[in-house]
């Protein structure tokens, strides 16, 4: 019960966070307390100074997350997740390889995200 409570003060303070665009000077930086959570489902981390994500591989139940805002970020903690197939990036986010993992795999994502991994799956060469 109290892993439940913790991941739905994340979801507020998140939502709390990314309303205030351009960030305020309350911004996450580490997200390692969401090491093992097993409730949470879908995690908006935009518009944050979150560098690194490896605690989320940690994460069983993880779908969907949101990383509005960055350009860049290290994803492979989640490529052997098995729940996991939603991802909404900034449009300047670079997407190759950071991605890949998600072709074919994918329920939804951002619009450069989605156009990126159908342009992969089927081959293409360019997806804009």
């Amino acid at each position: 019960m109290a892993e439940q409570n913790k991941a739905e003060k994340f979801v507020f303070y998140m939502y709390k966070m990314t309303k205030s665009y351009p960030p305020n000077k309350e911004v996450l930086t580490d997200i390692s307390f969401m090491e093992g959570n097993r409730t949470i489902t879908s995690l908006d981390i935009s518009y944050n100074r979150v560098h690194e994500i490896s605690g989320l591989a940690t994460c069983p139940n993880l779908e969907e997350l949101y990383l509005y805002g960055y350009s860049r970020m290290d994803l492979s903690p989640l490529e052997n997740m098995p729940s996991f197939h939603s991802i909404f990036l900034s449009q300047v986010f670079e997407r190759d390889p950071s991605i890949n993992f998600l072709i074919g795999n994918f329920k939804t994502a951002d619009r450069y995200s989605k156009a990126y991994l159908i342009a992969k799956e089927k081959g293409l060469d360019s997806y804009e």
